[in-house]
């Protein structure tokens, strides 16, 4: 899955066990906008806007620790949809 900055995800799937000491992480099911990503051999790593864990980044390099992307997924906002209301509430104030 690729994501780009300023885009909206929601996290699918928490960290299984004890994780970073000192680490804050995403809750299943509340909306993050992604901040950054970070092209890893793996696995792209993510971090959110939402989320600060800069404080680790001198214990693990320069950058900052983020979050597999495949625990997340693209919001999809239903463009059509709201074109659709749009259309009709212009219609009704007419």
């Amino acid at each position: 899955m690729t994501f780009r900055e300023g885009q909206k995800v929601v996290c699918i799937r928490h960290r299984d066990g004890a994780g970073r000491p000192g680490a804050n992480y995403p809750k299943v099911g509340p909306i993050y906008t992604v901040r950054s990503i970070n092209d890893e051999p793996k696995e792209a790593i993510i971090c959110l806007e939402e989320i600060d864990n800069a404080h680790l980044s001198p214990a693990y390099g320069s950058i900052e620790p983020g979050f597999t992307a495949s625990a997340f997924r693209p919001i999809v906002e239903n463009v059509l949809a709201e074109s659709w209301d749009n259309r009709k509430h212009a219609k009704e104030k007419v």
